[in-house]
């Protein structure tokens, strides 16, 4: 069970039985996964409780060298400011090489503020070297 408040989520199934849940970012429905369980559970979060505008993020953005960004958040002048890296409930995020894989990633984007998250413990992080 996630630490990470619930939200009104739709589920449906594909014809070859894979269950999907509907991305209200993406606008439609994506295979669903431990991992974007989580990452459904941080957008919703994001928007509801730290009010970010959803226009304002990206899910899964493409970068350089076939990196993507689980959650980018924008301010309004269109630069990165939140970074998120989500993982399956089931990853100790504690005790993997996850902090290194997120610095790679903002080393190229140059967010502020870092987060990383299984949806039962999340570390946040300030990025100083943003600018």
């Amino acid at each position: 069970m996630l630490s990470l408040p619930s939200f009104h989520y739709k589920f449906k199934k594909t014809k070859g039985n894979r269950l999907l849940i509907y991305d209200i970012i993406r606008k439609k429905y994506v295979v669903l996964t431990p991992e974007e369980w989580t990452r459904q559970h941080f957008v919703h979060y994001l928007i509801r409780y730290c009010h970010y505008m959803a226009t304002h993020i990206r899910i899964e953005k493409k970068m350089r060298q076939g990196l993507r960004a689980d959650i980018l958040v924008y301010n309004t002048q269109g630069k990165p400011t939140l970074l998120v890296e989500c993982k399956s409930s089931l990853i100790d995020i504690c005790t993997k090489n996850i902090l290194p894989q997120m610095l790679r990633y903002n080393q190229i984007l140059k967010a502020s503020q870092l987060v990383i998250t299984n949806g039962i413990k999340t570390h946040a992080y300030t990025w100083r070297g943003a600018g």
